[in-house]
């Protein structure tokens, strides 16, 4: 296959991302995945960092099963100079994306002791958190009878959680957290920006983030409580203890993690249950269901598909998925179209709750750099689903929503919506 690019099919412009809708896109996805199931492409534009003169182009691989195989194949597709599309500086990238920019063995150390830290009784007292959680946001929505539920409900939830979680003290500071999480996945929309350049918005809020991070692993060291901050800062490796960048940069993850996956998942499916009424019928039908429960909550992931691409680098030069790839070059998984896959899912675009199997994409391919959160994320969205529909059956979104510019986290800015206030 030819390394030009595919005419007519300019996916990296940002004004693919920006001028057009999620629908029209995947028009040009089901194109490459039937044409040029890895295709190539000029370099991605960036609002954050442009690139160099004279910058190659990437691979983008667009089929639900390249992608998992893609994923699961550590050793040629490596996650090391990151898994943004964008070259940032490594102390950009090991400060504030911690394992998840590693590879063999460190990544299995780190991954390892990140897991050691989920004991079943830890467990237990994460998911009676969510619980709570979810019925205590729930406790103040309901009886408003109309609001901006991006906002008021889908930021809140994931970010009181990972807050709490980690021990964040209650007040300014667990809003800042929340704001700083948000401005992370946010510094490709002009409005986000509030006026300052993308690479300022997103520096601001990864400095302060570590900033919190080691402030509240100096306490913890000093004074362990029983939280996750506690438990990673505790956790052993073969050379001893984790330096505090480290922690820190494991802090920086999640909180972003937290606003990019949960936090847009959840604005997605209350829009696709106003498109697909039947749908919210059924669910409200089966809300006690745990089976019903967990149909939904992956179907959520794959219909929002929160993440839309990760980037990987080849580490030599191989012929794969019927191209000539070389060392160093770049590689886009893209999710989005993973998750429309014809092959994969009948109907694919249709939202359907009832769909079993359900092997998305949503939280990665699989492989070891799967999403570690994808269990307590489904928990979230089962709780906060249950709980909404009891309580505010007659919820629907006012008009449409006001989705985020960017290539990369497929977000909802704004998702105005009413409903019955409860008494």
């Amino acid at each position: 296959m030819s390394t030009q690019p595919i005419a007519d099919v300019d996916i990296s412009s940002f004004s693919f991302w920006s001028d057009t809708t999620f629908d029209e896109r995947e028009k040009t996805f089901a194109h490459l995945r039937a044409t040029a199931p890895v295709s190539w492409h000029p370099p991605l534009e960036s609002k954050l960092l442009e690139p160099e003169e004279g910058a190659k182009g990437f691979w983008g691989i667009n089929t639900a099963d390249l992608i998992q195989k893609a994923s699961r194949d550590t050793k040629l597709f490596s996650s090391a100079s990151g898994i943004f599309m964008e070259d940032f500086p490594d102390v950009v990238v090991q400060g504030s994306l911690s394992f998840i920019v590693t590879d063999a063995p460190r990544h299995k150390e780190l991954r390892g002791i990140v897991w050691s830290a989920f004991t079943p009784g830890h467990m237990r007292k994460l998911e009676s958190d969510i619980y709570r959680q979810a019925k205590e946001l729930v406790d103040e929505i309901a009886p408003l009878g109309e609001a901006d539920l991006a906002t008021t409900l889908c930021k809140q939830l994931p970010g009181r959680l990972f807050t709490n979680l980690f021990g964040v003290p209650e007040g300014e500071l667990r809003e800042e957290v929340m704001d700083c999480a948000e401005d992370m996945a946010s510094w490709s929309d002009e409005e986000m920006c509030r006026g300052k350049e993308p690479i300022e918005l997103f520096g601001d809020a990864s400095f302060r983030l570590n900033d919190i991070a080691l402030e509240l692993i100096e306490e913890r060291r000093k004074k362990p409580q029983d939280d996750l901050l506690t438990w990673v800062c505790q956790a052993q490796t073969e050379d001893g203890m984790l330096e505090d960048w480290e922690v820190g940069s494991f802090f920086s993850l999640l909180s972003a993690a937290a606003n990019d996956t949960t936090r847009h998942t959840m604005a997605h499916t209350i829009w696709a249950f106003d498109q697909f009424p039947e749908q919210k019928q059924r669910w409200q039908a089966t809300l006690e269901s745990p089976e019903a429960g967990e149909r939904l909550a992956e179907e959520a992931v794959r219909w929002a598909t929160p993440l839309m691409h990760f980037r990987r680098q080849v580490t030599r030069d191989v012929e794969w998925g019927g191209v000539e790839m070389k060392q160093g070059d770049k590689v886009a998984l893209w999710y989005c179209s993973g998750n429309r896959d014809e092959n994969a899912f009948p109907d694919p675009m249709k939202f359907d709750i009832t769909r079993d199997p359900n092997r998305h994409v949503g939280f990665g391919g699989g492989g070891p750099h799967y999403c570690m959160g994808a269990a307590l994320a489904r928990l979230t969205l089962r709780s906060i689903f249950k709980e909404v529909y009891t309580r505010m059956p007659d919820l629907r979104v006012i008009g449409e929503p006001d989705f985020l510019d960017a290539n990369v986290v497929h977000g909802v800015k704004r998702l105005p919506a009413e409903w019955t206030p409860e008494r």
